[in-house]
């Protein structure tokens, strides 16, 4: 009788279908451990500290690379990176990068408008919050700020009749999860106005109803706006350059309106609007209406709504 063939399986073939992924796993629960260790024996500072909402996902991508870990040579370099890469995310939790949150700050902003002023040029320059802005202000500019950590610059200066007045606000990396940048503003009514904002993505809602509002240059990543437009001014114009973002307008009935539009994948809702050509749509009255609007957007995907009231 021909013998059996024996096949010798080495414990080396065992080792590669496991991976690294045990390792993983036993190195995050060894740091958290030597953390807590730590904080016992007085090891580290009084103000080191660990945040879980920022770690428990980690226990979600242990478990995950601890499949992907099995998947021969490349698992073994995912599994690699990403271990130093938690470890770090670790470090830094606890030591202040990602753990602790400056507390909640609000700021007064007033400005007064100068005796030989004629018109506000407001430049805005921010990240990503929230913007509001509407009419009624006491002074040329009113408001409040309201932040973790961040500090909102205002300069002031008078050329030829313009006011120009810039805000900006500090970057905010270091508080992540816990950003906030809620920046509210009236403007003075009476005022001839000028608005360009540079922000990141936004929820900004402008309700200018009752400003003399005549430009408006927004250029943003992916947001949502709401822009409600009075009759003040003879003629408006407006350019918004965003992502993927959301646009609602609201227009008076007493004026006339050209949108041009230029965008992605996109749906839009424009009642009383006749197309002109593939980018341009003008009200029946644009013409002959004594006060305009001007539109003009350039969107990544996006939605618009056009309301009449």
């Amino acid at each position: 009788m021909k013998p059996e063939a024996v096949k010798e399986v080495h414990h080396h073939y065992h080792d590669r279908s496991r991976g690294p992924g045990g390792m993983f796993i036993g190195l995050i629960i060894v740091a958290i451990g030597v953390y807590f260790l730590g904080k016992q024996a007085g090891w580290f500072p009084a103000d080191v500290d660990l945040n879980w909402n920022w770690i428990w996902p980690l226990f979600i991508i242990a478990f995950g690379v601890s499949l992907l870990s099995r998947r021969g040579t490349f698992g073994w370099l995912v599994t690699t990176i990403m271990t130093i890469a938690v470890l770090g995310f670790l470090a830094a939790a606890a030591f202040g990068a990602f753990g602790k949150a400056s507390p909640l700050q609000t700021d007064t902003v007033s400005i007064t408008k100068r005796a030989d002023a004629k018109m506000l040029a407001l430049d805005i320059d921010t990240g990503a919050g929230k913007l509001i802005l509407k009419g009624g202000a006491t002074a040329l500019i009113t408001g409040t700020h309201t932040h973790r950590g961040m500090k909102l610059e205002q300069v002031d200066t008078l050329d030829k009749g313009t006011q120009r007045v810039s805000l900006s606000t500090s970057k905010d990396w270091g508080w992540i999860g816990q950003h906030r940048n809620d920046l509210v503003l009236q403007l003075a009514d009476d005022m001839p106005t000028q608005l360009t904002i540079d922000s990141g993505a936004m929820d900004m809602e402008f309700d200018l109803t009752t400003v003399n509002v005549t430009d408006i240059d927004v250029d943003t990543g992916a947001s949502d706006l709401s822009l409600i437009l009075g009759d003040k001014a003879e003629r408006t114009s407006v350019h918004v350059g965003a992502g993927a973002s959301s646009i609602d307008v609201s227009l008076p009935k007493t004026v006339g309106a050209r949108l041009i539009w230029s965008a992605g994948a996109s749906s839009k809702t424009l009642p009383d609007f006749n197309k002109i050509d593939d980018k341009t749509y003008e009200t029946s009255n644009y013409a002959s209406a004594s006060k305009k609007v001007d539109l003009d957007f350039d969107l990544g995907a996006a939605s618009l709504s056009v309301t009449w009231r």
